[in-house]
């Protein structure tokens, strides 16, 4: 059962670098070689999103190769896990180019596990994309993130992320990734109104959306209007299917939703029922797996 957003299993953690100081050196030892080594694992460990702190790593080298000066270690070691965590900085779209996408699906489910909207966008990138790759999603300023994952045959799993005024920045190893995140609506009584908003500074082949209508929602509407009108099985909730459209860049487009909720019940606060699991994806290659 799905408490907050997404429950993905972590297999990482924030890792935030500034980036601001290249320094080199060399050690001047034959044993340089081993250290190398050492560094190379901690390379990998950081590059498939393991939660490494350096200084475990330089108590390591030095008794590996204690005639290395342990300060000579330590900046060794604060060099390549900057160097590794490319973790774009702000600004930095300049070095590392616009990312396009293939695919986007969006999903927005309000008054789900918390009085705000939930959204999760789910992308795929062009097959030849060079991986990992640097992604940066814009975002709603008033936007509070839940995960960011990546996805693969074996479901989806937490990656490291950082922010930036209105966007996320992070590393994908895998063509698919979802961010999830909360964006509050506005209010009026029982009213309940929400518009999205996509800037658009990239090229989206193709971007479906699916609205997930609250459990105590009443007069629920959207706009546009949905193309399709079905109730989940699974779930007994009903969802609207917006019209599927290409997102060139610099074109941005919107979407609002509005409902009455005269009762303020949440969907996942269902008495007897399971909260729904986290939505297919209709890729022309098959959804990305569910994570419930």
């Amino acid at each position: 059962m799905r408490q907050k957003g997404c429950d993905y299993s972590s297999a990482g953690a924030h890792l935030v670098t500034d980036g601001a100081e290249q320094r080199t050196w060399c050690f001047g030892h034959t044993t340089a070689g081993a250290t190398v080594i050492i560094l190379a694992g901690l390379c990998l460990m950081l590059m498939v999103g393991c939660t490494v702190e350096p200084q475990v790593v330089v108590v390591e080298i030095t008794r590996l190769v204690p005639e290395v000066q342990e300060v000579e270690v330590t900046r060794l070691v604060e060099k390549e896990v900057t160097r590794v965590v490319q973790v774009p900085a702000p600004g930095a779209a300049a070095q590392t180019g616009v990312i396009d996408l293939q695919h986007a699906w969006l999903d927005l489910w309000p008054d789900y596990d918390e009085p705000s909207v939930l959204i999760m966008l789910t992308g795929e990138l062009p097959p030849d994309t060079p991986l990992p790759a640097a992604v940066t999603i814009p975002l709603p300023s008033s936007a509070a993130i839940n995960a960011v994952a990546e996805a693969s045959s074996s479901g989806l799993a937490s990656i490291p992320y950082e922010t930036g005024p209105g966007e996320v920045r992070f590393l994908t190893t895998t063509s698919r990734f979802r961010v999830e995140y909360y964006d509050p609506y506005q209010t009026d009584g029982d009213k309940r109104a929400y518009r999205f908003d996509w800037p658009a500074p990239f090229t989206i082949g193709e971007l479906g959306v699916r609205l997930q209508v609250p459990a105590a929602a009443s007069n629920f509407e959207s706009d546009p209007a949905p193309v399709q009108t079905l109730v989940e099985p699974s779930d007994g909730l009903t969802y609207f299917d917006l019209p599927s459209t290409a997102s060139p860049a610099g074109t941005p487009l919107s979407l609002s939703l509005s409902y009455r909720n005269e009762s303020d019940e949440l969907t996942a606060d269902r008495p007897g029922d399971t909260p729904p699991a986290l939505p297919d994806n209709p890729f022309h290659e098959g959804a990305l797996p569910d994570n419930a």
